[in-house]
């Protein structure tokens, strides 16, 4: 027997078994579903592999981590701008000592200008911080802010945008700028103003001051807003150390003006 033979003697083998098989109803139903799985894997085959090929090129996106500084405070992402105003005595002293320093912050749109002291504190149990911040307020003219300084106050997790550093002689000359202060009597020019600073010596007593000054300033300030009096941004910050022009300072101080006046507040010391 050849092999052409053995081939068809096979298939009509094959054929005669299929028929048997579809006779029996059982069977019959079971090959009928088998054969309707096959066809559906053999389409989800299909499909698998020709899907790639029909989608567009994929395009990769680099997704670049942002790096974050170790004990750097968060800045919040409200629109809050926060500077760091320092008094120190007099810049011409070979090693200035710092008298005051002072968060101011004020929230966009909004006339309100919040102070909140940094030093001194009417608070024993932070003497040894006050003390820290004395020693590391090594100020070199025209150096900026001490580094040792910043990281102190950003260890308390004080944050700020820009500061400014200003002598009793500067703030003098801002005070006498504005045409004098009220401090409850008279108008008072800025040596006569600061005179009330020397007298004060223990930590309460020097915050009041402060705070009465800073208040007397924004007062001042607003009065003459509305007079339409103006001074030049020299007169008023030529005197002073900032990582701002005093053109950019003055800017900033009528942005303030032009939404409603400075409304200063001390909420740890005047409860507003």
């Amino acid at each position: 027997m050849n092999l052409a033979q053995i081939s068809r003697r096979l298939e009509i083998a094959f054929w005669m078994a299929l028929v048997a098989a579809l006779r029996s109803q059982r069977l019959g139903r079971f090959l009928i579903q088998a054969g309707i799985w096959i066809a559906c894997g053999l389409v989800l085959a299909a499909t698998t592999a020709i899907l790639p090929r029909l989608a567009p090129p994929k395009t990769e996106v680099a997704v670049v981590a942002q790096p974050q500084q170790a004990g750097q405070p968060v800045v919040p992402a409200n629109g809050q701008r926060n500077l760091l105003t320092i008094l120190v005595d007099d810049f011409s002293a070979a090693h200035p000592q710092l008298r005051g320093v002072w968060l101011v912050a004020r929230a966009p749109y909004t006339p309100q200008v919040t102070f909140l002291p940094v030093y001194p504190l009417d608070d024993l149990a932070a003497v040894p911080v006050q003390r820290k911040l004395e020693e590391s307020f090594q100020l070199q003219i025209g150096g900026g802010l001490p580094s040792e300084f910043v990281q102190e106050l950003q260890s308390r997790g004080l944050w700020w945008h820009n500061y400014l550093i200003i002598d009793e002689a500067g703030l003098a000359r801002l005070i006498d700028a504005l045409g004098g202060i009220d401090l409850g009597d008279d108008l008072l020019g800025g040596k006569q103003a600061l005179a009330q600073t020397l007298s004060a010596q223990d930590s309460a007593s020097i915050l009041e001051v402060q705070a009465r000054l800073a208040r007397a300033i924004c007062s001042r300030s607003a009065q003459r807003w509305k007079a339409g009096e103006t001074t030049s941004a020299a007169r008023l910050f030529g005197g002073v150390l900032s990582d701002l022009s005093p053109d950019d300072l003055l800017t900033a101080w009528r942005g303030a003006l032009q939404s409603g006046g400075f409304a200063c507040e001390f909420p740890t010391i005047y409860g507003r």
